[in-house]
């Protein structure tokens, strides 16, 4: 995989992190691999314990996906994303992570770019059974785009899944339930300010050790699946107005945008481990 690749593809998501001296990258998968299965495959980047394993359905789909944000910073990937090869039940496709994620003091990033159905379906990706984001829940369908847990919805955020969109959810972890926001589309030179999420809410108290893509529609798929550690969440409670970050990145790289230079966007470090050069 080329450097040029790496920088293009952890750029946005870096930079949101990156402001923060305790974030840390947890594990990134774009998906770069041949057409066909997503069975048995085993890139990306970070802390993965297993190769993907479940339903033969979920296939690797030729194309990378990309978002630009209301800035014009972009997120390209190169490479491919998955979707569903044929049917209408819910396929399932796992990977554990080293470790398990949960602890009552810690926060958690989880970001990807997402395309949902049209219809009533269940299209999304969650940490384990805790923390369902993008399209319906664990095996209910909706419409909109959703954070769902266990039990089932906790917000809509009344836009529709069908359309593109970059999604950043956070959970602070805590005992008893947990805290979580979502973000559609989100600025990547910033970070995305809980006051400001397109759903919020509470999700019933879970730690887990894999990540799982759920597709149940031929027309949904996804792409650049990233997730990331914070730290601590006790002195965050205190000020829930400061900016959080959104996923992956433990450093970011100076970056230029139309011939001037500008705080990059978030997606750096936590894709590409070793380009970590911080902004000065």
């Amino acid at each position: 995989m080329a450097r040029t690749r790496l920088l293009s593809a952890a750029i946005a998501l870096a930079a949101l992190l990156a402001v923060r001296a305790d974030a840390a990258p947890i594990a990134y998968e774009g998906f770069d691999y041949a057409t066909g299965a997503l069975n048995g495959e085993n890139g990306g980047t970070g802390d993965w314990k297993s190769a993907w394993s479940g339903d033969s359905d979920i296939e690797v789909v030729s194309g990378g996906w990309s978002y630009t944000d209301s800035n014009g910073w972009p997120l390209s990937v190169e490479g491919n994303h998955i979707g569903l090869a044929s049917g209408s039940d819910i396929k399932k496709a796992e990977r554990q992570l080293n470790g398990s994620l949960g602890s009552a003091t810690e926060t958690i990033w989880l970001s990807f770019i997402f395309e949902g159905s049209s219809g009533s379906a269940v299209n999304n990706f969650s940490l384990g059974d805790g923390l369902f984001v993008g399209q319906g829940s664990k095996d209910s369908g909706g419409t909109n785009l959703w954070l769902s847990d266990q039990d089932g919805l906790i917000s809509d955020t009344g836009v529709s899944a069908a359309s593109q969109s970059y999604l950043v959810a956070r959970v602070d972890f805590q005992s008893g339930n947990e805290d979580v926001w979502l973000w559609i589309d989100p600025d990547l030179n910033a970070e995305p300010d809980t006051l400001f999420a397109d759903a919020n809410g509470s999700a019933k108290d879970f730690s887990t050790d894999f990540v799982r893509a759920q597709l149940s529609d031929t027309a949904a798929g996804m792409d650049d699946c990233a997730s990331a550690t914070s730290g601590s969440t006790s002195s965050k409670r205190r000020s829930r107005a400061r900016r959080c970050s959104s996923a992956l990145a433990s450093a970011a790289s100076r970056s230029t945008r139309a011939g001037s230079e500008a705080s990059p966007p978030v997606d750096l470090a936590l894709r590409s481990p070793e380009i970590v050069s911080r902004p000065a």
